[in-house]
């Protein structure tokens, strides 16, 4: 009779697609009636097998897999674990704990030791569980007189079988299960009760007949009869031809709950999920049935959020490509498209990529964080802005685009700069200058214009300066002056009220500060050009005034001791036609310098050498103290006029005549 039903259910039923979920009500009265009469020809064992094992869904329910009926299809198939408490403590310590609930006393220690001795992993050793159940199950069978097995004897049979046939049967088997909890899980996922307590039962006498199989094949005392029978028994077509049907009707579900739209943005995403040409090797290909788990996995919420932001994506696309169109300049709208394709090429990839999370939750989460379209908006905008700066520029010249571009890089920075001022965003920068008109423009854009323009002049002179300290200790200052101009600015931009802000930036007066800089670099230029002309004596005679100034043991103990960069700052100030008047006066003394030194050093005569040595060396430290006095007055003009003011020539002539005279009587 079991079988008849068996058969009956099968071609009726499960060929016929469930009609019982299209509510025909007799397919349904015929369906309990047939379940009735089963029920009233089982023995009172097997009733009791069949309420122990199915009342709850699944003999998973009084067995190790109770619990994890919703099998996550993303990861490798991990069969249930037992809640034992003690078989979780035995999680701790290697294989433990597969074996624990309903093994007899020692025989579930045996059992796990035999699966660690055999090597075979938890999720294997779980099928040998699942087969224990069914096998040492009185309820199962005996109305055909199959054997049931001790625990004791269970395990005595694993261990004739051997490892490698009870793998063997352990690999037949796994795909049974698996087929058998899925198809547990997608009917759980319907959300038609009636349908799906009518498939349960369907699915209930599938299972119970693959279980009467396992006591069958198990019935025999022959080791390798039981192996050759075991690896033979295939209930996996069974129980995924219920899941695949069940899939088709929860899809029907799923697609009467959806719009016109929504349905073709779940194609789009099928389409890509099930291309193998699209995204990296790495990420998933489903097939069609394994898409439509997907969906069925994923739930209501999460399967609207994708559908939303996948429309999000198609509005901000359009947008998108409406904004390039607008904008005229060629280079600007091929740059926005090269934009444009790069996100809209990689898309399919990125779709790809959430679907291919390493978990169901990995999934979500990616969904959740799903923002794509934010992409397509920011090139939109944009593209919206640059169209607003072709108007606006329209009547500009290239400087005054220039420089409005410079003061929106101002103003619109969040940077060191910002601090205590307003900060604008590109379309509030846009909003303010739209209220003005093109001479109104023109005229707002003339002192920042006029700045700019003074900062790259100062910044091209400090660029000539040859000594690479000098150069970057003023670029240094430039940019202190440049920060202090554009804080100048943004406060000038504070404020809604496009008349007062204009007022305040065309009242901007910072040219003092970028003048004086330029001019000191001016000089320093000026002077390392007037030093790279100097002949050679020239050169040594500024050397010979620096020594003067930078000797601590020449001049007046109160006067002023330069350091060489003091002396280098003095003679930029002085500026290079004041350093050329100062040179020119005193090379000439420089030279008579060395002529003395040769005329002494002439003299036979060691103490008229002597005596003249003397006067010398008194001569020239009275030259060099008034070098030093000269240096140490108070302004740059009175240095100016003291120092071309000495003349010792005379003095230094008068000891190379005595010398001469003495050298030759």
């Amino acid at each position: 009779m079991m079988y008849l039903y068996h058969w009956y259910i099968n071609r009726l039923i499960l060929k016929r697609r469930y009609l019982v979920v299209k509510k025909r009500h007799y397919n349904l009265l015929l369906l309990l009636l047939l379940l009735l009469v089963i029920g009233c020809n089982l023995k009172s064992k097997e009733d009791k097998m069949l309420k122990d094992g199915f009342s709850s869904g699944s003999l998973f329910e009084n067995s190790m897999f109770k619990g994890k009926s919703r099998y996550d299809p993303y990861t490798k198939l991990v069969v249930g674990r037992s809640v034992d408490e003690d078989s979780s403590k035995a999680l701790k310590n290697g294989m433990g704990g597969v074996f624990g609930v309903g093994a007899e006393g020692s025989a579930g220690v045996k059992f796990n030791r035999l699966l660690r001795i055999f090597k075979i992993p938890r999720e294997e050793g779980e099928i040998i569980e699942y087969m224990r159940l069914a096998v040492t199950n009185t309820g199962i069978g005996s109305a055909e007189g199959y054997r049931t097995y001790t625990d004791s004897e269970f395990y005595t049979l694993l261990g004739n079988l051997g490892k490698a046939k009870l793998q063997e049967i352990i690999k037949a088997h796994l795909e049974n299960v698996q087929g058998l909890r899925e198809a547990l899980r997608v009917i759980d996922a319907l959300k038609a009760e009636e349908s799906k307590q009518q498939l349960q039962g369907i699915l209930k006498v599938e299972e119970n007949s693959y279980l009467k199989e396992l006591k069958r094949v198990f019935n025999e005392s022959i080791p390798d009869k039981v192996y050759h029978q075991a690896i033979s028994v295939d209930y996996a077509g069974q129980f995924n031809k219920i899941k695949d049907d069940v899939i088709k009707i929860r899809k029907e579900e799923l697609y009467a709950s959806l719009s016109g739209e929504e349905r073709l943005v779940i194609e789009h995403m099928r389409d890509v999920a099930t291309n193998s040409s699209v995204g990296l090797p790495a990420y998933k290909t489903y097939t069609e049935l394994e898409f439509d788990l997907l969906l069925i996995d994923l739930g209501d919420v999460s399967l609207k959020k994708i559908i939303g932001d996948c429309s999000k994506v198609s509005t901000a696309k359009e947008g998108a490509l409406r904004a390039i169109n607008a904008v005229a300049g060629e280079k600007s709208k091929q740059d926005l498209e090269r934009s444009y394709d790069y996100f809209n090429n990689s898309y399919p990839s990125y779709l790809k990529g959430m679907f291919s999370g390493s978990t169901l939750d990995d999934v979500r989460r990616r969904i959740i964080n799903i923002d794509y379209a934010g992409h397509f908006a920011k090139i939109e905008s944009d593209a919206r802005n640059i169209a607003r700066t072709e108007a606006l520029y329209a009547g500009l010249s290239v400087d005054e685009i220039r420089t409005l571009e410079h003061i929106q890089g101002v103003v619109t920075d969040s940077g060191r700069i910002s601090a205590g001022s307003r900060t604008y965003t590109d379309s509030e920068f846009y909003n303010l200058l739209e209220s003005f008109d093109t001479a109104k423009l023109k005229k707002f854009i003339e002192v920042p214009l006029k700045i700019f323009e003074e900062i790259d002049e100062v910044f091209t002179v400090i660029d000539a300066i040859r000594e690479e300290k000098l150069r970057q200790n003023l670029k240094g200052r430039l940019e202190d002056e440049e920060i202090l101009c554009a804080r100048g600015l943004r406060a000038a931009f504070n404020g809604f009220n496009p008349d007062d802000v204009y007022g305040r930036v065309t009242s901007i007066d910072y040219a003092d500060n970028l003048l004086g800089l330029k001019n000191y670099a001016r000089r320093i230029v000026e002077v390392e050009e007037l030093y790279a002309g100097l002949s050679v004596d020239e050169k040594k005679t500024a050397r010979y005034i620096q020594k003067a100034v930078t000797d601590p043991g020449i001049g007046d103990l109160n006067e002023k001791t330069y350091t060489e960069l003091e002396f280098k700052r003095l003679l930029i100030n002085l500026g290079a036609l004041g350093l050329q008047e100062i040179i020119n006066v005193h090379v000439d003394t420089f030279r008579i310098l060395r002529e003395v030194e040769v005329a002494i050093n002439d003299v036979k005569d060691a103490d008229s050498k002597q005596e003249l040595s003397d006067k010398f060396e008194a001569e020239e430290g009275t030259y060099a103290g008034l070098l030093k006095k000269a240096f140490n007055s108070s302004t740059l003009d009175s240095v100016q006029s003291q120092a071309v003011g000495i003349n010792y020539l005379d003095n230094f002539i008068s000891i190379k005549n005595e010398a001469e005279q003495k050298s030759n009587p």
